[in-house]
Formats: structure tokens, C-alpha cells, sequence
């Protein structure tokens, strides 16, 4: 299986996964090989599309493997990110913290 296969729009499958949230599809294809610091025609990399879809597992799973990698996750967002900053992935964990909150009731 050709992990690093892109499709019209040059984006791999490691991109969906991080775009859909899927943290084990993630986690898989970068065992196997999938470039978590790779770029579609747009720019965009898998820790892009984790981070424009709020999905903060995946986006720590990414920002752990680049570490790994000698690359680093601060860059690679100034360099690709249209949206969110850098700040928000820290917004992202507290959200994700206060999701993890017993809610009261009314």
C-alpha cells in the first residue's frame, strides 16, 4: 500500500484522517510511513486540517510525531495555517478539558 499516494487535489490519506478526526487512521498511516509534514497543492498539511477541524487529538497525535521528527508544529502553522494560530491549539485542549466537565443542572 502506497501510504503517500495523492489524489487530483494532492492531498494523501493522511490528510482526510487528520481533516475527519480519525485519530487512529492517523496514527496508523503514520506508522506506516505517511509524512505528517507534507503539503496538498493548496499548502495545506495534515496538522492544517486537524487544527481547522478542532480536532485536538489529532492535532497533539501530529504535533508529537513532528517533535519526533525534528520539525516543528510552530512553523509549520505560520507557514500553512489560513485560520487558526498557534494560540488556538491551546484553546483547543481547554475546550476540550471543559468538555470533560459534569454539567450542572438547571
Amino acid at each position: 500500500v502506497q501510504v503517500e499516494r495523492r489524489d487530483s487535489a494532492g492531498r494523501t490519506a493522511l490528510s482526510l484522517a487528520s481533516e475527519l478526526g480519525h485519530l487512529d487512521a492517523v496514527r496508523l498511516l503514520v506508522l506506516h510511513g505517511a509524512d505528517p509534514a507534507g503539503s496538498d497543492d493548496e499548502g495545506k498539511s495534515p496538522l492544517t486540517y486537524a487544527v481547522q477541524g478542532s480536532h485536538s487529538s489529532v492535532v497533539r497525535c501530529l504535533q508529537r510525531e513532528l517533535k519526533k521528527r525534528g520539525e516543528t508544529f510552530i512553523s509549520n502553522q505560520k507557514k500553512d495555517l489560513d485560520g487558526p494560530s498557534f494560540t488556538s491549539l491551546s484553546f483547543l485542549d481547554s475546550l476540550e478539558e471543559m468538555s470533560n466537565l459534569p454539567m450542572k443542572q438547571l
